[in-house]
């Protein structure tokens, strides 16, 4: 019932109706490199058993009921604070979308087909691609293809795809995004983040997140775009970060 929710300024002590005796102050901290909640309690002995069973449930609510989970979204950083948004599907329209035969078949091999049917995949010994790279000049429909990606992979209700604002922050994305548990992270640009004149640093940061992935205990797959393939570092277009590339090219 909306009498029930109380609005807490971020970092103020608030108290638990119907529990004495019970004081809580939610902060932000730094785990491993990612931002997290913080919850610290202050309870009487007598409470302290019911304030845990509402902790447990909230803790389970957050995990079956994720309000981001199996949904299309968006993904920016404030700096290191994580900005989620819906991304609307709906105007997409897949009849506008024609590629090269050659083309149509690479990505129905090596993206579509693992999409749509994981286990079966992993049954036939048929390992996940890590990363996915759609190459080729502007106005080729890459972007149009990672929406038709996100759209595929809502189908099987087992993806969450993400959109990512900044391919530069893939480091900081990974291990967020990581928790919806099977996760498609979609990003343009790729040669502007990890180009030749970037410096080496952040390529190398951007590849040790690649290899990083294999360790998720969910399936995490980035695809990413470019309109420069040449201008993208080959560190990342080695076997294991960006594992194929599909040719985008003008219509003939």
């Amino acid at each position: 019932d909306a009498k029930d929710v109380e609005l807490v300024p971020w970092g103020a002590p608030f108290n638990v109706p119907g529990l004495d005796g019970v004081e809580l102050q939610i902060e932000a901290d730094v785990d491993k490199g990612r931002l997290c909640t913080v919850m610290h309690a202050e309870v009487s002995r007598k409470n302290q058993l019911v304030l845990q069973e509402i902790v447990d449930a909230v803790r389970l609510d957050i995990i079956h009921n994720n309000i981001y989970k199996g949904k299309a979204l968006s993904l920016k950083f404030d700096k290191d604070m994580p900005v989620f948004d819906f991304v609307d599907l709906r105007q997409l329209d897949i009849s506008k979308l024609n590629y090269r035969r050659d083309v149509e078949e690479s990505i129905e091999d090596n993206i579509v087909t693992f999409l749509r049917y994981p286990e079966l995949c992993r049954k036939a010994g048929l390992k996940g691609k890590r990363g996915a790279l759609f190459a080729g000049p502007y106005g080729t429909g890459k972007t149009a293809q990672l929406r038709r990606l996100m759209q595929i992979s809502l189908e099987q209700g087992k993806w969450t795809p993400v959109y990512l604002h900044d391919v530069k922050d893939l480091p900081k994305a990974l291990p967020y995004v990581e928790r919806f548990g099977a996760t498609l992270l979609l990003g343009e640009d790729l040669d502007k983040a990890a180009g030749k004149d970037v410096a080496y640093d952040e390529v190398q940061k951007l590849s040790l997140a690649l290899d990083g992935v294999e360790n998720y205990k969910s399936s995490v797959f980035v695809i990413c775009t470019t309109n420069n393939l040449d201008h993208v570092h080959p560190m990342l277009r080695r076997d294991g970060r960006f594992d194929v590339t599909v040719p985008i090219e003008l219509p003939d």
